[in-house]
């Protein structure tokens, strides 16, 4: 018996050898890491949205290293966004592209509220609509015209009753067949 050690419940595998908190290396360049994911994914950083990354560092954390990256020329810091409070970093190619703007080209797409695209309720205003993946929003130009909550439809623009139906069936619809009355209402607006 001498020289033999107990063994604890969590040695029972071969997972016993892997340690049980595996360090992230350097501090710096795992946030670095996170703030360029992040700006890829949505192009600007604020508190609100950094908030919806469950696996992201907090904002806290992400904060002196944005300050950072501002000083040494590598992000800009601003209000860039209006109706979102409190600090933002962007790219310099991202805020010259907010500031050249864009036309409105009647482009119109339907994501589900569980796409990272679903802002709603953190800019612009109105209600957020819940990350569920059977709901689904209906963007034009960028702006929530329509939404498909809980199996209900409902658009919040007027619309020419072609128009209309096509977007309401968009909402309604899944998958492949939505991909199909997309291209479908491609080729409409192409014909306006």
């Amino acid at each position: 018996m001498e020289g033999k050690q107990k063994t604890t419940r969590n040695q029972v595998s071969r997972w016993y050898l892997f340690p049980s908190r595996v360090p992230k290396g350097d501090s710096e360049d795992h946030v670095q890491a996170w703030i360029k994911v992040l700006l890829a994914r949505y192009g600007i950083l604020f508190r609100d949205v950094v908030r919806r990354e469950t696996l992201a560092p907090q904002w806290g954390e992400l904060l002196p290293t944005l300050r950072t990256m501002e000083a040494r020329g590598i992000l800009r810091g601003g209000r860039f966004i209006s109706g979102v409070g409190g600090e933002q970093f962007a790219y310099e190619e991202t805020i010259a592209t907010l500031r050249a703007g864009s036309a409105a080209t009647k482009s119109w797409v339907v994501i589900s509220a569980s796409d990272p695209l679903n802002l709603t309720g953190i800019m612009g205003g109105g209600e957020r609509i819940p990350a569920v993946g059977t709901n689904r929003i209906l963007l034009r130009d960028g702006e929530v015209i329509g939404v498909h909550i809980k199996g209900e439809s409902t658009l919040f623009v007027t619309a020419d009753p072609q128009e209309k139906d096509l977007w309401l069936r968009a909402l309604r619809l899944t998958g492949a067949v939505r991909h199909n009355v997309l291209a479908q209402a491609s080729a409409w607006w192409k014909s306006r």
